[in-house]
């Protein structure tokens, strides 16, 4: 089972100690956790979070049944290798956040409730009294206020920018026209509206203010620095981890020998974004002999314009994070069609258990094609069919590629990502 090793040289140097503030439980809280393993974590700041005595007590909650996905749900906000004395936790803001998250009912209240939560979470921290350190690190839209008394106090602010910002926002509504009328959330009116104005500019704040800008990949590296040039210089790669732990009981070498259909997997919104539309067209040119699909993950689009595929595909709608492991265990390949990604997790997790991956170019850099995968463009079905008709055909292809994903999987460990940490933010001097 592959581990989180820490070489001894990946350690930060003495004096230097970083403030993490993050809202949600991304990546498996590896970025804390990276920085607690480096020596550096100061402080991590978040929402809801349960410290490893609450987390025993929610696992006997499992065994309800009627309890039993709320228990799941729970345990995704808990890492026992996360020191608890340096967490400071926000659990009634992160429920009030919760709520106003899934009582949205547009796009313009959906981000009007990222707004104001990512700014009444840099509030509540400064309230509390930010501690004296050399690094500040948060997130896009969650960042700005951190970072104006950070850099009045001569701390290093670094904006981890999960996804490339107005690049990724124009690609979203040139998919709404092309798609009219299948997502539950229209983009044409939010695109005009003070709300998104609202978001452009913060993002831009927080890139005036950040001495350095984290990226996943060179995909989001490019599309940010076609955006907005003067930005360029802050500019880091730095590839994202994963929980591998948590992935790696699952995995196992993919043998399939034709005869049966291929089981195709996508995990993650189920929006116009992540290419779902170019996906089913897929499905629905091939031989239910050759594929059957499983889609996992929050359901954004219309259900009518679903309703065709129900008898192609399996929508298992918003899974906890703890079944997803299983999921990955149980298909042949990942299926990642996004038309914009800063980096898409999922890649790695089912990476890690041995599945491969067909992605298009515009996301992680994970994916090589005929090593682990295959690359295919952007808003082309014909593509997803072919690759996905190949591998069936060609039954030994998923059984090199699956040894491709698990060695790819194992050069994004948690040490390879503190290096690249210390690299990019010369913790190591």
């Amino acid at each position: 089972m592959l581990t989180f090793p820490t070489p001894v040289q990946n350690r930060a140097s003495a004096g230097n100690k970083v403030i993490v503030a993050q809202l949600g439980s991304r990546q498996d809280y590896t970025v804390p956790i990276a920085f607690q393993t480096l020596g550096c974590l100061e402080r991590f700041y978040t929402d809801t979070y349960f410290n490893p005595w609450e987390a025993r007590s929610l696992r006997q909650l499992e065994r309800f049944k009627p309890l039993r996905q709320l228990a799941h749900r729970c345990l995704s906000r808990s890492n026992s290798a996360l020191d608890s004395g340096r967490v400071a936790r926000l659990n009634l803001f992160g429920l009030r956040y919760l709520h106003a998250l899934q009582t949205a009912t547009s796009k313009q209240a959906h981000y009007q409730a990222y707004i104001d939560y990512g700014q009444a979470f840099n509030q509540i921290i400064l309230q509390k009294g930010l501690p004296e350190a050399s690094h500040l690190y948060a997130f896009d839209h969650a960042a700005l206020s951190l970072f104006e008394l950070g850099r009045s106090r001569g701390m290093h602010c670094v904006l981890d920018q999960i996804y490339p910002a107005l690049y990724a926002e124009r690609m979203e509504h040139e998919e709404e026209q092309r798609w009219q009328g299948w997502s539950r959330h229209p983009q044409t009116t939010f695109y005009e509206s003070p709300i998104f104005q609202r978001w452009c500019d913060i993002q831009q704040q927080e890139w005036q203010l950040a001495d350095t800008i984290l990226v996943a990949s060179s995909y989001s590296y490019r599309a940010i620095a076609a955006t907005v040039p003067e930005v360029t210089e802050k500019l880091h790669i730095v590839p994202l981890t994963v929980n591998l732990e948590a992935y790696c009981p699952y995995q196992h070498i993919r043998q399939f020998k034709g005869d049966r259909p291929l089981r195709v997997l996508f995990v993650g919104k189920v929006n116009l974004l992540k290419g779902i539309p170019y996906l089913l067209q897929a499905l629905q040119s091939l031989d239910p002999q050759i594929a059957e699909l499983t889609i996992a993950g929050e359901c954004q689009l219309q259900a009518e314009k679903l309703a065709p595929f129900q008898d192609r595909a399996s929508f298992l709608g918003a899974v906890p994070h703890t079944q997803i492991p299983q999921i990955y265990h149980d298909a042949d390949v990942l299926v990642f069609p996004t038309i914009s990604d800063g980096f898409g997790a999922v890649l790695l997790e089912a990476m890690a258990t041995g599945l491969p991956v067909i992605a298009t170019d515009r996301c992680a850099d994970l994916v090589e094609d005929g090593v682990n995968g295959r690359r295919i463009p952007i808003r082309e079905p014909e593509a997803i069919a072919e690759a996905i008709r190949q591998l069936w055909q060609q039954p030994e292809q998923l059984t090199h590629l699956s040894e491709g994903a698990i060695a790819t999987s194992q050069q994004f460990s948690l040490a390879h990502y503190q290096s690249r940490l210390i690299g990019a933010l010369r913790l190591g001097s």
